[in-house]
């Protein structure tokens, strides 16, 4: 164990004896995969692929996967983290559409630093989010609880209603599912807030697949419709 802790190998390790009785087994080479999905929406860009751990959730293939990414503070300097997406397959997956939490309606910190920004000089920061908001617009789906504490990317407000059916905004609502969500056609990735590829963290992200995949699948038409 390292000075702060499990290493990283420790923490594979345990990983690795956690998911073995769900029939996933982890690995190291195939973590590079993760890159066949770049660009990601809202997502850390993948830079180092570090493992991977791969099996099934019910008819659904699964890969969870560690990777390191650079990211920029405000001051320049840069400093390497590390993410856990979970990459779902399914042929019935509708895309188009994305959605993260809206940190404000979460959590009473991002609300107070919310009014703040808008004190002088730090009005330059909401002048910035204010631009990046109006490039990409937060769409709406139609889901009170469900617009108020996410925010919905897609090219339109049809699209994200397609993407994401009524069922997923009801259980992401109903899960408190706190994380980070992309729909693509066939494919569902996302991570979970606080959630790292040790034991506890990779299992607790993987528990969300089968509700998450289960809910996005849209439902048959009736025959009577």
């Amino acid at each position: 164990m390292g000075w702060l802790g499990p290493t990283r190998q420790e923490r594979q390790l345990a990983a690795a004896a956690a998911l073995a009785p769900y029939g996933f087994t982890v690995d190291l080479p195939s973590a590079a995969q993760i890159f066949e999905y770049r660009p990601l929406r809202v997502h850390a860009t993948p830079e180092t692929p570090v493992v991977a751990a791969h099996g099934r959730v019910g008819e659904s293939t699964v890969s969870a996967y560690e990777y390191d990414y650079s990211r920029r503070d405000a001051e320049g300097n840069v400093s390497r983290s590390s993410e856990l997406v979970v990459v779902a397959h399914h042929p019935r997956l509708l895309g188009g559409a994305a959605f993260v939490p809206e940190h404000r309606e979460w959590n009473t910190t991002a609300q107070v630093l919310d009014v703040l920004f808008w004190i002088p000089p730090f009005t330059l920061l909401k002048a910035f989010e204010w631009l990046a908001e109006s490039r990409d617009p937060d769409r709406n789906v139609g889901h009170a609880e469900f617009d108020r504490l996410y925010r919905v990317r897609a090219a339109s407000d049809a699209a994200a209603q397609r993407a994401i059916s009524p069922r997923l905004r009801e259980t992401a609502v109903r899960l408190g599912f706190y994380g980070y969500a992309e729909l693509r056609d066939g494919v569902l990735l996302y991570s979970v807030n606080r959630c790292a590829f040790d034991g506890e963290g990779v299992v607790r992200a993987l528990g969300y697949a089968a509700p998450l995949i289960a809910s996005a699948i849209p439902e048959p038409a009736h025959p009577f419709r």
